[in-house]
């Protein structure tokens, strides 16, 4: 799921949020490998790793618990 606005420097391993019926918890920033290094320019991938350039990663999440999500669902933080 594709999540916009949020403050990425507060966003910690282990925080949970609430989108529509669900509750998911951030395990972990997660670079991309180089299996997808031909969908990026010049397969420089290492553009959206964590550690080099913070906000354009992508976070690791479980689900807590189930339930629906939809487009537009509020997200928050618990």
């Amino acid at each position: 799921m594709t999540i916009e606005g949020l403050d990425w420097p507060t966003l910690k391993v282990g925080m949970k949020f609430k989108v529509g019926g669900a509750i998911i918890e951030l395990s972990e920033p997660c670079a991309p490998c180089s299996v997808i290094s031909e969908s990026f320019k010049e397969q420089k991938f290492s553009r959206i790793d964590h550690n080099l350039e913070m906000g354009w990663s992508r976070w690791l999440a479980s689900v807590v618990d189930e339930g629906v999500v939809i487009p537009g669902d509020a997200v928050s933080f618990e």
